[in-house]
């Protein structure tokens, strides 16, 4: 990737002070708040005598907690409730350290790293219906014993993402100070104001973190804010550029293209009058939208919607089908298969479809089919009629 020209240092410090933080966000001036105050499962933690742990015990289980959290500045491997705990904990930790008067470059990183992640998980909650859902059902899952210490989990993390904001506008620029052109630190920054809706402070930060690293994913970033901040000639000249020196990363750069030609025509498709929805194929379309952006909640409401007012349609079954198993809707897929075999013999989509459910449903941890039905029932036969009349195998 060919080497871009270098800020001046006077320039580059002159940019990092007035651009650490967008003047939208208005947190710089706010505390952040103390963990254990914010966060009812940190107190619980807190006063289980996690606080009575010596300080270098604290600091190396910082460490391990860290590595076992983030995978890279942009990513965290939160998966389970027991992650969650491991989350709040680690940001316990790093506050009871930093009260203890603990202080220096690792552990000034460490909290920002703690802060990107509660913001990561809050956004999350606040952005994606599965996880809501599945977060918000967590304390029914448990043994009543437990439900006090799962409630006070699932109330931590509904508040994350104001904690974790508020604590990311002061431990950006402290981690800043003393590094002010880390790729790793510009490049969290980045993230969080392209999320929090700052796409062109979010560019400037990616910008610098490019500058300084030369790494794909950081110009992917800088490409996905150029895009979201609508300078498209600019977005133009840096995939050309990106294109030329690194062709691998064609692939990256039309996904990330269609993410927003996909924000823009479900905008243009929301603000369409009622009437839209008697365009079944741009229904079908923006379906299809509202799954790749993650808009579960939107998808689940308009795929209703079709299957209560469209369902004849052959190709609104095939979307419903197909959008229901992406994402892991086994029950409502389970109920497009019964009604469409109810109305006579599926076609190969849906039989396909039917397959791919069976097999799903035999996974460890699937839940129980609707009705107690074997959903292996029509499994041979399925197979059988695919293999005979030649399959169209690999649609799903």
């Amino acid at each position: 990737m060919p080497r871009m020209m270098p800020l001046r240092s006077a320039a580059a410090s002159a940019l990092l002070s007035a651009l650490l933080i967008a003047p939208g966000l208005a947190l710089a001036a706010e505390p952040a708040p103390r963990v254990v105050d914010a966060l009812p499962y940190a107190k619980q933690l807190a006063d289980s005598g996690l606080g009575r742990e010596a300080t270098p015990a604290l600091a190396r289980h910082v460490d391990q907690l860290l590595t076992r959290l983030q995978l890279d500045d942009q990513h965290a491997a939160i998966d389970r409730p027991s992650d969650l705990h491991a989350l709040i904990m680690l940001a316990l930790e790093i506050q009871l350290l930093e009260e203890r008067g603990e202080d220096g470059p690792a552990l000034r990183r460490a909290a920002l790293s703690a802060a990107y992640m509660l913001h990561l998980m809050g956004h999350a909650y606040d952005t994606r219906q599965t996880v809501r859902t599945a977060i918000d059902a967590l304390p029914d899952q448990v043994p009543a014993s437990h439900r006090g210490a799962f409630e006070a989990l699932v109330q931590s993390v509904r508040q994350m993402r104001r904690v974790g904001d508020r604590w990311l506008a002061q431990a950006v620029p402290a981690a800043l100070q003393d590094d002010p052109q880390s790729p790793a630190v510009q490049d969290q920054r980045g993230l969080w104001l392209l999320r929090e809706g700052h796409p062109k402070r979010a560019a400037e930060a990616f910008a610098l973190a490019f500058r300084k690293s030369e790494q794909p994913r950081h110009a992917l970033n800088l490409l996905d804010a150029l895009l979201a901040a609508g300078e498209r000639d600019e977005a133009k000249r840096l995939r050309e550029r990106l294109v030329a020196a690194a062709p691998a990363l064609s692939g990256a750069l039309e996904a990330l293209e269609r993410k927003h030609a996909d924000a823009e025509a479900t905008a243009a498709w929301e603000a369409a009058p009622e009437s839209r929805y008697d365009d079944v194929a741009g229904c079908i379309t923006q379906l299809q939208r509202y799954w790749r952006q993650g808009r579960d909640g939107a998808a689940i409401l308009l795929g209703e919607r079709l299957e209560k007012e469209r369902f004849d349609v052959p190709e609104v079954r095939h979307a419903l089908a197909e959008t229901w198993l992406a994402m892991r809707r086994l029950g409502a897929l389970q109920a497009v298969l019964s009604r469409a075999a109810a109305e006579g013999p599926l076609d190969a989509r849906l039989t396909e479809a039917r397959i791919t459910w069976a097999v799903q449903m035999a996974m460890p941890g699937a839940p129980a089919p609707v009705g107690g039905v074997d959903a292996g029932a029509h499994l041979e036969a399925d197979l059988s009629r695919l293999a005979a009349e030649g399959g169209e195998r690999g649609r799903l």
